[in-house]
């Protein structure tokens, strides 16, 4: 038998054992199904795991205890619920998501938690159970008991052993963060790839930044979107700041640059790379899986400034200098930084909260 299977089993085996260990709630706020943290003292056989998967496999085992109890309630089909509202189906929402069956009234108490729970599974947090968020609470835990198990196997897979320093995109749940000595420096928003055109997985470093960069379109991209364009217009070139190099299409830096003030490269076969953008707006779209396959950063300066002021010779105002002037340099890093791009549709935060995103591309199937 494998150590997957070995974990798996582990995972129902405390579930199902009399000594099983307790799972204790998320400290804030306080649901009842909505997060579950890692006891204390763990067992030996998950006192050896990574922190990520250990989360995993105590969660996996409070999910089935829940599933052997019979599940959670679900909420029935109806009309949009909103803070306010009294229906009869609130009944059922209230313990759902506070263990509570008292009140057929949506009462702030209940618009916290519904945020929180569209915080976990990566929607609109508006408080109101439209027709994804009712989707979402009534996805059967059982589903939810095999999302955990796949992606604890993924992990396990992928033998995630990274150092600590480096940069995480999640494509499932387009999220990305930089993590420095163990610790997340700040974790953001990103726009991955649609689920046509999906952002590849991948293990590389960061070796180059380019600031103020061309962009030269990919054949694809310019066969599909621009030429049309371009028998339609044949002002749209130059209209765009584009010009014909080499057999393809280039735009010039600036602000009609896609590509916006900064380029982050590094070696892959998938010609992909993390990149600011002059569509900062699309970031407050809750469903970002909008890109051709290259990651768009929604602080890509941030970046960009957190990196370089580590690198010899660079200060505040030499680097303002340099992004206020449109003109294209290239970096090399003399510390490059590893990025990692994985897709992570269930995971456990280290407070214990657990969280789910849709498989868009179709990933999580057998």
């Amino acid at each position: 038998m494998n150590k997957s299977s070995i974990v798996l089993l582990l995972a129902a085996s405390l579930a199902a054992c009399s000594n099983a260990v307790p799972v204790t709630a998320a400290p804030s706020p306080p649901p009842v199904l909505e997060a579950v943290a890692p006891p204390a003292a763990l067992p030996p056989e998950i006192k050896t795991l990574p922190d990520d998967q250990a989360r995993l496999v105590t969660v996996i085992a409070a999910y089935q205890a829940i599933a052997a109890a019979g599940g959670w309630p679900l909420v029935p089909e109806g009309r949009t619920l909103r803070p306010g509202d009294r229906d009869a189906r609130i009944f059922e929402l209230r313990n759902r998501l506070l263990d509570q069956t008292d009140s057929d009234l949506f009462d702030p108490d209940l618009a916290t938690m519904v945020r929180h729970f569209q915080h976990r599974h990566g929607l609109e947090e508006d408080g109101i159970v439209g027709s994804k968020t009712l989707a979402a609470l009534n996805i059967p835990i059982d589903q939810r008991i095999a999302q955990l198990q796949h992606n604890l196997k993924l992990i396990q897979v992928g033998h995630r052993q990274w150092d600590d320093r480096y940069i995480a995109v999640n494509v499932a749940a387009a999220t990305y963060r930089l993590v420095e000595n163990g610790q997340t420096v700040f974790e953001r928003r990103v726009i991955v790839g649609r689920p046509n055109w999906p952002t590849p997985l991948l293990n590389s470093v960061i070796n180059e930044i380019v600031l103020h960069p061309t962009w030269t379109v990919p054949p694809r991209i310019a066969q599909l979107e621009l030429l049309p364009r371009i028998k339609r217009d044949a002002g749209y070139l130059a209209d765009h700041d584009m010009r014909w190099v080499d057999g393809m299409i280039r735009q010039a830096a600036g602000p009609r640059n896609p590509l916006g003030k900064v380029k982050f490269v590094f070696p892959n076969d998938e010609s992909v790379y993390l990149h600011d953008t002059n569509a900062p707006s699309l970031f407050n779209e809750a469903e970002r899986h909008l890109s051709h396959g290259c990651v768009r950063l929604s602080n890509a300066v941030e970046l960009a400034r957190y990196l370089l002021l580590k690198e010899p010779g660079w200060n505040e105002e030499g680097l303002a200098a340099r992004l206020a002037e449109i003109r294209t340099e290239r970096i090399r890093l003399s510390r490059p930084i590893p990025v990692h791009l994985v897709y992570d549709t269930a995971w456990v935060d280290p407070d214990g909260t657990v969280h789910f995103r849709d498989d868009v591309y179709g990933r999580d199937r057998p």
